[in-house]
């Protein structure tokens, strides 16, 4: 079953491996280091102060995420959803991150 998360405020949010959607949320402080978050959603949220380095990002869907004050190492975007892909960073660590061309 897909949990579904909607106008929240979320802090050290834990992925449990399973399907997760997020729609019009905050993530604060969240730490996804290493976090396989295949088959998430998110939608039009916000990341801030997150650290999402070398997280697995296979069909994950980014569409309208800003990310702020994040660090981002190793991210692989080429292998993230292409449907509605769009997402923005103010601030933040980008090293060795992969995009398409």
């Amino acid at each position: 079953m897909k949990t579904t998360f909607q106008d929240e405020q979320i802090s050290n949010f834990q992925p449990t491996g399973d399907s997760v959607s997020f729609y019009s949320c905050e993530l604060i402080n969240t730490d996804f280091n290493h976090a396989v978050l295949s088959d998430y959603e998110f939608s039009d949220c916000t990341f801030v102060g997150c650290d999402l380095s070398m997280a697995i990002i296979e069909d994950t869907v980014f569409n309208s995420v800003t990310f702020i004050d994040c660090k981002m190492l190793g991210l692989d975007f080429t292998k993230v959803s292409k449907f509605l892909f769009s997402i923005k960073f103010e601030r933040c660590i980008l090293d060795y991150i992969l995009f398409n061309k």
